[in-house]
């Protein structure tokens, strides 16, 4: 998580074309936050008493898929070749 922040935080968003920012910067970041959002979820979990795993497994799968989905719509967006 560390390394993908530091990456993420070595962007230059103010360098980078509109359709690139459209077509897969933004899918990114929604990435980013919903894999944050699942250590955020897994890490207070752990850390309370009560919470049992199986309990916040489906939450995490789901945000998982998310993540999943928008990084597989970024890397699209990378690929898509500007038309003329």
């Amino acid at each position: 998580m560390q390394g993908t922040r530091r990456v993420y935080a070595r962007i230059r968003a103010g360098k980078l074309t509109a359709p690139c920012l459209l077509a897969s910067g933004g899918p990114s970041e929604r990435a980013f936050n919903f894999y944050i959002d699942a250590a955020n979820t897994w890490g207070h979990c752990l850390a309370t008493v009560t919470c049992s795993t199986r309990s916040i497994e489906p939450k995490l799968q789901r945000k998982w898929a998310l993540a999943s989905h928008h990084l597989a719509m970024a890397e699209k967006g990378l690929h898509a070749r500007p038309r003329s």
